[in-house]
């Protein structure tokens, strides 16, 4: 884009802060997707086969690494954000969401343990 005004200048900076949003949104969703499928995983592990509980808690696994995964990502990009607010916001969300999955994840361990 083109830089030779200063409005110009102002709206290649708003750009690239709305291209930056983007690319925090999109791992923030799979962040927030794996969260649903590690709960979704927790509940089948305690209702659902007994045969297949092993199933279930790699599924919590793998999905942890999704929110794991989607956090970093998200993370990453903040540090070009003039947004204060903003920033503050996602770190507050990439916090929950990465304690949430830390307890749905010590909580299936604690599940498997208990069947052996």
């Amino acid at each position: 884009m083109p830089q030779a005004t200063s409005d110009q200048r102002e709206t290649r900076d708003e750009a690239l802060q709305a291209g930056l949003k983007v690319a925090i949104e999109v791992p923030l969703k799979t962040a927030r997707a794996g969260l649903a499928a590690m709960q979704l995983a927790q509940r089948a592990l305690a209702a659902g086969n007994p045969a297949s509980w092993s199933d279930a808690a790699v599924g919590c696994a793998a999905a942890n690494a999704a929110v794991f995964g989607g956090v970093c990502n998200a993370r990453i990009n903040l540090k070009d954000i003039a947004d204060a607010g903003y920033v503050a916001q996602v770190r507050a969300e990439c916090r929950q969401l990465s304690d949430d999955a830390a307890r749905v994840m010590a909580e299936v361990q604690r599940a498997v343990d208990a069947l052996g």
